[in-house]
């Protein structure tokens, strides 16, 4: 346990103990002052009330006695001071119910009551024997007096009497008792406070010893730590020095990288330049190339129209040729009829012979209009076949222009991505040049720090020496040397340099 658990430990178990003792003695107390509150509010008025029915009884007996003898006047004063006595009886006996203190307590005064009451009765027999005689001589009364009424008496008074003899042999009890709990009491208290104060005592030598130990352990540890320290602030100068001069040279490396990237920034916000001007090149012969083709491709449904129309006349050459041969065949049989008709067909003959002629002269222009029409359908199939030819070329030629113009669009948002990503190479060599600088100032400021921390072990030390003192220890005589300065570090001659920002202690 540490120390503080030690000490609340220490101070739990003497609090636990005086706890006990506290409930201790609040037990002996509670036990004596029930036995005092039961010899005061139990077997005192107990007494009291039995010995006040006592004398009452005696106070019954002597009346009586009298009652017999005395005149009828004072017969009847004693009759009336009698009842009253017996109502005054009944009245304590009422009272003493709340006072009874155990079963024979309870026994006997029921008993001395029951006894009390037939006193009662033969004295009401006794009063109706005078009253039936009317001469001073009672013998039956007085008989009776001595046969039943004072025996009554004499045994109620009995009763009462060994009831106050159990009451009392119960106050000596309670009182008995409550001397056997002031002694254990006092012994009690007595063993209690003796033995807490030893184990406070005991608590307080072992706790002052760990207390001791633990800080004598503790400055020690104090101690060595400050050497430690003192020796890693030493080496933290030097490696903070020689971070100073490495951070130089480093800023130094990264001006010249800076300023590389900047050239090669340049050359690449040309190249960007010139690609986005090819890709605006390439676009416009894409799209050169692609209105070519639209009017090769009208010229291919021109000529295929064409090529539909000549077919188209050739056939209807075809029907005048034959129109022209069956005229011919005509003409021949009008030839052959005029022939047989003679002189009467003479003029019909020449008719004949001139559509003949002319027939034979449609024949021959049909026949060169088709020789015409063929070459012309030749000729119109070999330029379909030279402009499909043409088509295809230009659907080529327009397919490297589609793959030329993507490349080139390409390259260009390649170049334009490479000039943003060499000017975020650029703003983080500069940032990199800020934290080189910052990190020189740093270790300037580690330096610094260093010198202050071993400044702050020979503070630390003359505190060991102090609680060293406190627990009653030796000064140790081999303190690390914190009066030399470490060297100092260069100071950092750059124009850029952050100012230090503080101490880190």
């Amino acid at each position: 346990m540490n120390i503080p658990r030690q000490i609340s430990f220490g101070f739990s178990l003497i609090t636990v103990l005086l706890l006990l003792l506290s409930a201790f003695a609040l037990f002996v107390v509670n036990g004596f002052m029930k036995n005092l509150n039961q010899i005061a509010d139990n077997t005192v008025p107990s007494l009291i009330v039995i010995s006040d029915i006592r004398v009452s009884l005696r106070d019954l007996e002597g009346d009586i006695a009298e009652y017999i003898t005395a005149t009828p006047s004072r017969q009847m004063e004693i009759d009336t001071a009698i009842r009253g006595t017996y109502g005054v009886i009944a009245d304590r006996a009422a009272s003493y119910e709340k006072l009874i203190s155990d079963e024979k307590d309870r026994e006997l005064f029921e008993s001395a009551m029951s006894a009390v009451n037939s006193s009662r009765i033969e004295y009401e027999k006794l009063t109706k024997l005078v009253r039936s005689v009317e001469t001073l001589d009672h013998i039956d009364a007085i008989d009776h007096l001595t046969s039943k009424v004072l025996p009554a008496f004499r045994k109620s008074i009995k009763l009462l009497e060994e009831d106050i003899a159990h009451n009392l042999s119960l106050s000596s009890e309670a009182s008995a008792e409550s001397n056997t709990f002031a002694r254990i009491g006092w012994i009690g208290v007595l063993v209690a406070a003796i033995g807490s104060v030893l184990i406070a005592l005991m608590l307080g030598i072992v706790l002052t010893r760990r207390v001791s130990w633990a800080l004598g352990s503790v400055a020690q540890q104090l101690r060595q730590a400050a050497v430690n320290t003192a020796a890693g602030a030493e080496q933290m100068g030097n490696i903070s020095s020689e971070l100073a001069h490495r951070a130089n040279e480093q800023a130094a490396s990264v001006e010249e990288t800076s300023a590389s990237l900047e050239e090669m920034s340049s050359m690449t916000r040309s190249t960007a330049a010139n690609a986005g001007k090819a890709s605006a090149l390439s676009s416009t012969t894409k799209s050169v190339t692609a209105g070519s083709q639209q009017t090769v491709q009208e010229m291919l449904t021109a000529m295929a129209a064409i090529e539909a129309s000549s077919v188209e006349v050739s056939k209807i050459v075809k029907r005048i040729d034959e129109i022209a041969f069956q005229t011919n065949i005509l003409a021949l049989n009008a030839a052959v009829e005029a022939a047989r008709a003679g002189e009467a067909g003479a003029g019909f003959a020449v008719v004949a012979d001139e559509v003949r002629a002319l027939a034979q002269r449609s024949a021959v222009a049909a026949k060169e209009t088709a020789e015409k029409i063929d070459a012309a359908i030749a000729n119109s199939r070999r330029g379909s076949e030279n402009c499909a030819k043409v088509a295809d070329s230009l659907n080529a030629i327009l397919g490297r222009v589609v793959e030329t113009d993507l490349l080139v669009a390409e390259i260009a948002s390649a170049a334009d991505d490479q000039s943003k990503g060499i000017e975020q190479i650029n703003v983080a060599i500069g940032q990199l040049d800020q934290v080189t600088q910052a990190n020189a100032a740093s270790s300037q400021q580690s330096a610094t720090t260093a010198e202050e921390l071993r400044a702050q072990t020979g503070a630390l030390n003359t505190v060991v020496d102090a609680l060293v003192n406190l627990v009653g220890g030796k000064v140790s005589e081999d303190r690390p040397d914190t009066n030399s300065s470490p060297s100092r570090p260069p100071v950092v001659s750059s124009n850029s340099s952050p100012e230090p920002q503080g101490s880190f202690i």
